[in-house]
């Protein structure tokens, strides 16, 4: 049986914290040439258990990857909520030094949202760098997987369809 695809060629490597994953992100076409063409029924199994493969291969990095997402996007939260109240101390801390000083006006003691955040981004440079780069990461991970996931849910109606059709043809040559 030749080869369907050149499977290198499509391989996706996804790293979700230190565990590595290998997807064939063209997985499908394995199994719609294999239904779609003239093959015996070993081949088509031989296909359909590489596909199967792939599909393992591919939920569990979209599994994993999802509950990743929203770990990170959990700590990131409560890490966040935690560093502004920080830093609207901090800087209320300074507006009442600049108040008593007479560099600010009492009217204007209090920090805004916009003060606030911009304290943030100086004080916690890295750590927000790094948190919002880790974040950003999965989520374009996830946005990936997702949309492969959508593909293959439609792709895999369509071939339920022919496979449906193809035994029913098989069933009434036997």
């Amino acid at each position: 049986m030749k080869p369907l695809l050149d499977d290198k060629e499509y391989i996706f490597n996804l790293d979700i914290h230190g565990k590595q994953y290998n997807i064939d992100v063209k997985w499908l076409l394995h199994l719609e040439n294999a239904i779609t063409s003239d093959l015996s029924s070993i081949e088509l199994q031989e296909s359909l258990e590489k596909v199967g493969g792939y599909l393992h291969t591919f939920l569990a990095a979209f599994e994993e990857i999802t509950r990743r997402k929203i770990e990170e996007e959990l700590d990131y939260e409560i890490w966040y909520k935690e560093t502004y109240a920080k830093a609207e101390m901090s800087l209320l801390s300074v507006f009442s030094e600049e108040v008593k000083s007479g560099i600010r006006s009492k009217t204007n003691g209090t920090p805004n949202r916009t003060q606030i955040e911009a304290r943030i981004i100086v004080d916690y440079k890295d750590e927000y760098r790094k948190r919002t780069e880790t974040l950003n990461k999965i989520k374009t991970y996830w946005d990936f997987l997702s949309r492969e996931m959508k593909i293959i849910e439609i792709r895999a109606t369509n071939l339920q369809s022919i496979l449906n059709f193809r035994r029913k043809v098989m069933e009434k040559e036997y």
